[in-house]
């Protein structure tokens, strides 16, 4: 029995004598600390690897001699040197595997030891061989265990033995929320177990701040809300990134640190490009990648490519391909050409004027015969005028290379409709020398021609068009009166709206020149009221009113034919009252001031006396009231 024992003793020391034989019979390479950029080193540039590109290179640093070197690419070349050699490989090689005889194959992957091979750039490393027989096995146990190790900088791991050589070590350890330790320890055969417990440390309060703000906020890649924020975290570095549609991310490391301010602030940038565009005509159609734009002064666009395409009805298209880049600004200017065509034009009689109008903008005026060369692609409207014949008006299309040949033949007569008077275009002296201060001074005025009203409204006409009758003294053909400035524009929208017309009002220049008769006459500037000295044949006012209105037209006319000019109702006019006005009023049809609180009234009423029955009396009201002394006529353009 004790032979058994003995013999069961001696076998089980044999197995272990073996084991320890296939553990430790084989020596080992390892890597001393971390890998070496040296920007200084140069390399052999003609050298290139089987891409044609110019190699990397990998220097060896050893205390051992008679090293062969693998890759998983190739090496391309090896410069041996006593205790250095330098390896030509390919650039962003990844493993490189050093051999010995002797020693245990080792495997080194590059990115482990911070190297990442360019072309052209030489990084190194230091390898050393340890006896496996001279390694002793020790153990590193961390409270917490969870705890990030690295012993000569490499990881290890709490609990778990791991072999090393007798002599000075490097152990750092880490964790969030702990304070880490850096620490040398010292192994010997006596010295080969080694415990270490963290110290918990405090949570930190920091803000994170961004202008723009409401940027998505990222911590070591874990979403924490958006800017502007405040939260707690422990001492440590972080990897933070700022994320917001529109602008460039912000990624960077920060250090959260105990007894600090921890404040992060930061002005994001945006990502975009400028394009600078100018197109004529303005009111072009501008698309850009398929969306319209509005034409200012920059357009913001995310760095990319883009299509422009410039458009307008009658023009050829342009447009073209651009590409915009972060921060800078492109300007382009676009005019396009117009698609033309010609008008030949003749008129009976020929002298009569023509104007050719587009959209209500006169393109071009001319008398007697015409060829319009280059004329752009479209609809127009052709007016044709003279004197003592009716207006002539015509749509005209111009297609793109052709002629259009239009024939104009007048009729004689006149365009005045209804009881509407023509008052020949010409100049008078306005204003009155003898009147009130508004009156003066007397000045030079030139009036295109115009119809006008023989008659004051009436509130028949007035109850046509506006279905009822606002009047103090009614009666068909009686003026209308008690109609605010305000009322008579919404009568003249729908007059016009139902005739086709354009009915307006005069103005204070048109008025008093149809007042004095126009051009028709000399001596009528001379005379007071519209039509005679004697106020009494063409007026009714206080006199001899009876205290109301009279039926139009029933007194004499002036020059013109034209009736009540003064007396029976006021009549708006179109211009605001300025008492100073006629100090800086234009000589060519003034239209009055730009603004005021007050329009004006000529040729006074049934209640005034003679004085505010004159052609050159002005008066003025609210545009709001209404009165049963105001009325009004109209007038319309040629």
């Amino acid at each position: 029995m004790e032979n058994k024992s003995v013999f069961w003793l001696t076998g089980m020391l044999i197995i272990f004598l073996c084991l320890n034989v296939t553990v430790f019979s084989q020596n080992e390479m390892r890597i001393v600390g971390k890998g070496e950029y040296l920007p200084s080193e140069l390399i052999d540039k003609t050298i290139r690897d089987a891409n044609g590109e110019v190699c990397a290179g990998l220097v060896i640093v050893s205390d051992l001699d008679g090293l062969t070197y693998t890759a998983y690419n190739e090496i391309v070349k090896t410069n041996r040197n006593p205790g250095r050699d330098l390896l030509f490989i390919q650039r962003e090689e990844r493993v490189v595997t050093v051999y010995k005889t002797g020693f245990a194959p080792l495997k080194i992957i590059l990115n482990d030891y911070g190297v990442k091979l360019n072309s052209g750039e030489v990084w190194q490393l230091k390898v050393t061989g340890d006896k496996i027989s001279s390694l002793l096995p020790i153990t590193i146990t961390v409270v917490p265990s969870d705890a990030k190790i690295f012993f000569d900088g490499k990881e290890a791991f709490s609990g778990k033995t791991l072999q090393t050589a007798i002599g000075t070590h490097e152990v750092t350890i880490s964790k969030k929320g702990f304070r880490t330790i850096n620490e040398q320890i010292e192994v010997t055969q006596q010295q080969v177990v080694f415990t270490f417990k963290l110290k918990e440390i405090d949570l930190q309060s920091i803000s994170i701040t961004s202008t723009p703000d409401d940027a998505k906020i990222y911590l070591d890649n874990i979403e924490k809300g958006v800017t502007n924020k405040g939260m707690f975290l422990f001492p440590s570095s972080y990897t933070l990134k700022l994320s917001k549609s529109g602008y460039l991310d912000k990624e960077e490391k920060i250090e959260v640190a105990e007894g600090k301010e921890n404040k992060f602030s930061y002005t994001l940038v945006k990502n975009v490009g400028s394009l600078s565009l100018s197109v004529l005509p303005s009111d072009a159609s501008v698309l850009i990648n398929k969306e319209t734009y509005s034409i200012s002064s920059l357009i913001q666009l995310a760095p990319g490519k883009y299509k422009i395409e410039v458009s307008k009805e009658g023009y050829y298209e342009t447009g073209e391909t651009i590409e915009i880049e972060l921060g800078k600004t492109v300007t382009k200017n676009y005019t396009l050409q117009p698609k033309v065509g010609k008008l030949q034009f003749s008129v009976s009689p020929p002298e009569a004027t023509a104007e050719l109008s587009r959209n209500g903008k006169t393109v071009q005026t001319w008398q007697g015969l015409k060829i319009l060369k280059d004329v752009q692609v479209g609809e127009y409207d052709l007016t044709v005028k003279n004197s003592g014949y009716k207006t002539l008006k015509n749509k005209i299309t111009i297609e793109e290379n052709k002629t259009a040949i239009e024939d104009a033949q007048l009729i004689k007569g006149s365009d005045a409709t209804g009881n509407m008077v023509l008052v020949e275009g010409g100049t008078y002296m306005m204003g009155s020398d003898e009147g009130e201060s508004d009156e003066k001074p007397v000045h030079r005025v030139t009036l295109n021609s115009f119809y006008i009203g023989k008659y004051e409204v009436t509130q028949k006409e007035w109850q046509e068009i506006m279905g009822g009758n606002p009047s103090y003294f009614k009666g068909d053909d009686l003026p209308v009166e008690k109609v605010s400035w305000n009322d008579v524009q919404e009568y003249l929208r729908k007059l016009n709206a139902k005739t086709g017309g354009k009915y307006r009002l005069p103005t204070e220049a048109e008025w008093e020149y149809a007042a004095r008769g126009g051009a028709s006459t000399g001596s009528a500037t001379a005379l007071k009221y519209s039509g005679s000295n004697n106020v009494g044949d063409i007026a009714w006012y206080n006199g001899n009113s009876g205290s109301k209105t009279h039926t139009v037209g029933t007194k004499q006319p002036n020059e013109l034919s034209i009736y009540d000019m003064s007396g029976n109702v006021w009549e708006w006019c179109a211009d605001w009252y300025d008492k100073n006005y006629y100090a800086s009023s234009p000589s060519n049809n003034p239209q009055g001031p730009s603004s005021g609180t007050s329009r004006v009234l000529r040729g006074g009423c049934w209640v005034n006396n003679v004085y505010g029955c004159r052609s050159a009396y002005r008066s003025w009201y609210n545009p709001d009231v209404r009165y049963n002394s105001v009325g009004f006529r109209v007038v319309q353009d040629l």
